[in-house]
C-alpha cells in the first residue's frame, strides 16, 4: 500500500519533467506555488482553498505574505489592465 509520501513522491517527479524546478520541491512549497498559481488563473480565494486544503484567511495570507507580490505573471496582468485603463480613457476624450 502507497503512503501519502509515495503519491507525493510519484507526483513531484512527474511534475518535474515539464518543471524541472519542482524536483527538490517539499510538499509545503509546491502546495504555495499551487496557491499562486491557481490565483494567476482568476480562481477566488474559496475555489483555491476548496482545491488546496487551506482556507480562504490561509490562502489570502500565502498570497499577501510570501507570494502574489513577486510573480511576473502579476506583474504583467497589472501593467495590462492599467494600459486598458489609459485606452480607455483615451477613448473618451
Amino acid at each position: 500500500m502507497h503512503t501519502f509520501s509515495h503519491f507525493f513522491a510519484e507526483i513531484r517527479a512527474r511534475a518535474a519533467e515539464t518543471m524541472p524546478e519542482c524536483a527538490q520541491r517539499r510538499f509545503a512549497e509546491l502546495r504555495h506555488t499551487a496557491v499562486t498559481r491557481l490565483h494567476e488563473t482568476g480562481v477566488d480565494e474559496l475555489g483555491i482553498g476548496s482545491i488546496t486544503g487551506h482556507s480562504p484567511d490561509t490562502v489570502k495570507a500565502i498570497l499577501d505574505r510570501h507570494y502574489l507580490v513577486r510573480t511576473a505573471k502579476a506583474a504583467e496582468g497589472a501593467f495590462r489592465e492599467h494600459l486598458e485603463s489609459e485606452r480607455r480613457e483615451v477613448g473618451q476624450a
